[in-house]
């Protein structure tokens, strides 16, 4: 195990408070509330989460309830409401309070509220400064999370045999919850996107074998004319992918205006990603080759005497 934290409201867990605030030196707006999203924090929380410190200070041992009252907020809060200065050394007060806290530092933010939605302003507070009901321990362990549950409640036994234990689970878990809906569309639009491949390979094959049905006298011809069988195979695989190119261009144009719909379903992904986009070709174009090389094959093995009889 190598640290230890905790925190009145997990990130992605759906656990949330919210004041209002006071921001010294700042006239508040009527129409544009001031407010923030208070966490109470170990000391050791943000090294605990990888949670990076931008400016100022951590917390330490100093920051208990005889001493100065402190915080630290999150890029956004600083930005929002100490925008183009340093809030480290200025103050604040929290709704219904009647202590002013100081910043002493800046962290960067983190997505509490899912991945695909921005962050709000926070405020941290060390939890011998503000008691929660509830705290939430994360462990940073070197090797599998889940090995260490039962040692974790033996030593809250040892601490505390009342003490109650609940939800025990990885980040990992944490995360895959607050996106479980979202990865449960997404399976349902990839098993559609499958099965539309499959009918498209099989709409090529069912084309390609009708041409190459129709096209056997031709091929019997450009066979007894000294044509080889790699040459017609040649041949109906070259009109099979151009019309699937052609296809493509046009399809791929649609679905890159058809995703703009679907922007808010993806994350750090453009609906015209590049990779993304080159990828799907290279599925759609190796699709068509492995629909009509069937057919091709038929085509080659054409018996010229037999074609020309039709």
């Amino acid at each position: 195990m190598r640290s230890v934290g905790g925190t009145s409201h997990l990130p992605l867990s759906t656990q949330d408070s919210r004041t209002g605030v006071a921001i010294e030196g700042r006239e508040p707006t009527p129409d544009v509330p001031t407010r923030a999203h208070p966490r109470a924090v170990t000391l050791d929380y943000f090294r605990t989460m990888g949670i990076p410190l931008l400016e100022g200070r951590n917390f330490t041992a100093g920051d208990h309830s005889e001493s100065q009252f402190v915080i630290i907020v999150n890029e956004t809060m600083a930005k929002r409401y100490w925008a183009g200065t340093s809030p480290v050394g200025k103050r604040v007060l929290m709704g219904g309070g009647r202590a002013w806290r100081e910043v002493v530092g800046v962290v960067r933010d983190v997505k509490h509220w899912g991945l695909e939605r921005s962050a709000n302003p926070e405020m941290y507070l060390p939890q011998r400064q503000m008691v929660f009901q509830s705290l939430n321990f994360i462990l940073r362990t070197d090797g599998d999370p889940s090995s260490v549950a039962g040692a974790v409640r033996e030593q809250l036994r040892a601490v505390d045999a009342d003490l109650p234990l609940s939800n025990v689970r990885t980040m990992e878990e944490v995360a895959a919850r607050s996106v479980a809906s979202r990865r449960a569309g997404m399976i349902v639009l990839g098993i559609f996107g499958v099965l539309a491949l499959v009918l498209a390979a099989a709409g090529i094959y069912g084309v390609m074998a009708h041409l190459v049905a129709l096209r056997t006298p031709e091929i019997g011809v450009r066979m007894t004319l000294g044509a080889q069988p790699r040459d017609v195979m040649r041949l109906i695989l070259r009109e099979g992918v151009l019309q699937a190119v052609i296809g493509l261009a046009i399809g791929l144009t649609g679905a890159v205006l058809l995703m703009r719909a679907f922007r808010a379903m993806l994350y750090h992904v453009s609906p015209a990603d590049p990779v993304t986009l080159a990828a799907v070709a290279v599925i759609l174009i190796g699709t068509a080759l492995v629909a009509c090389f069937v057919p091709a094959r038929r085509a080659m093995r054409v018996d010229p005497v037999q074609a020309l009889r039709k």
